[in-house]
């Protein structure tokens, strides 16, 4: 359902940013959703596992959309990959069938498909996609060859989902027409992600749902994030202006969100506002830079909500707190980002349809009205 998330985007400030609307991928964070339905039914375990590297993390929401539970996380090579698998079996939460799209960093060989097997058990299905080279972002990924064997040495347990064949004609960046991949060729972009998803989707009973919710709107492809990529601009409020200024300078970001002792957000401050030449500031804390609350936007809020929030806060950026509890900042997002997706998602619906409405879909019923009566806090 388009715009059922929130976009968790947490990019690094990094010297030279990514495009607008390309990812940072970074290595040290793992990324898990929960699938939106379960192709099972209610009584036949739990959803199928999509254990990946960095290509999965946009696909993150689609993947959850045709049914998948998504386990993703940056560098991941093939036995990490089966070590996850083999965590999930110890807890008694693997289900039975498990796919793998793993091996462009370190590669994989015989030994790792047989120690795959082992992990799963004879009675689950493992699913192989294959990749691009993350190096190169040539077809296909080194020690494909290897897969392909396995598939034809265990059919009855392994099948081979050759997205590198399947997506080749689409193997371009925007803005070529029919663009699936970011620029270093390796990731899919938000359309790919889309037709990434549904291809994973012929493994499960009746492939990929129809793209349509309970109002018969739309879905629309993969407009949001809901994970966070790296890190965001955090400061404690008891450190020093300077000690701000020095980590982040005026020139590397607009905005830093302040947090309290326990890590809970509390406030903002543009490095750019604050003048260390007067030394007004000398004795202060950042802390005591916070002028007024920051509003923030919540996981499982939608589009409409992420839109009225920034016209009501006047800001050009808005943190993402994992709950309002905790309050502790996971992610950001940006106006500018929000609108880009939000044009960019008109276009793909007006291209089959004559109407915009599926690409808001309703306030989110739980987390919106706290928020809401929060923002203040």
């Amino acid at each position: 359902m388009i715009g059922a998330a929130i976009a968790l985007l947490a990019l690094w400030q990094p010297a030279a940013a990514p495009a607008a609307g390309e990812p940072a991928f970074g290595c040290g964070h793992v990324h898990t959703a929960e699938a939106q339905r379960n192709p099972y039914g209610p009584n036949d375990g739990p959803p199928p596992i999509a254990i990946g590297d960095s290509t999965m993390l946009l696909p993150i929401p689609d993947l959850t959309r045709v049914g998948f539970d998504v386990n993703a996380k940056g560098c991941r090579g093939f036995k990490q990959a089966v070590w996850v698998a083999r965590d999930m079996r110890n807890r008694g939460v693997l289900p039975k069938l498990i796919l793998i799209n793993s091996y462009g960093n370190g590669g994989v060989n015989e030994d790792l498909i047989k120690f795959a097997l082992k992990v799963i058990g004879p009675k689950r299905t493992l699913v192989l996609v294959t990749a691009y080279n993350a190096d190169t972002g040539e077809p296909p990924a080194p020690d494909t060859e290897v897969f392909v064997r396995a598939a034809k040495d265990h059919p009855d347990q392994i099948k081979l989902l050759d997205w590198v064949n399947y997506s080749l004609p689409h193997h371009k960046v925007e803005p070529a027409p029919g663009a699936w991949f970011l620029p270093d060729l390796f990731h899919p972009n938000f359309t790919g992600a889309h037709a990434y998803a549904n291809f994973l989707a012929q493994v499960l009973p009746g492939g990929a749902p129809t793209e349509t919710n309970e109002d018969g709107e739309g879905s629309g492809g993969t407009p949001w994030w809901p994970f966070a990529l790296g890190g965001v601009a955090v400061i404690a409020a008891a450190l020093s202006p300077d000690e701000m200024r020095r980590r982040f300078p005026a020139s590397s970001t607009r905005l830093v969100f302040v947090v309290d002792d326990h890590g809970r957000l509390c406030g903002a401050v543009d490095p750019g506002e604050t003048n260390p030449a007067d030394g007004a500031d000398a004795q202060k804390t950042v802390g005591e830079l916070v002028t007024k609350p920051v509003s923030f936007l919540l996981p499982g809020e939608n589009l409409r909500t992420a839109l009225d929030r920034f016209s009501e806060a006047a800001q050009e950026t808005l943190p993402i707190i994992d709950n309002l509890e905790d309050r502790r900042v996971i992610g950001y997002l940006s106006e500018a980002y929000a609108l880009r997706r939000y044009a960019l998602e008109l276009e793909r619906h007006r291209g089959g349809r004559q109407d915009d409405a599926g690409i808001f879909s309703p306030p989110a019923s739980a987390a919106s009205p706290a928020a809401r009566q929060t923002q203040n806090r």
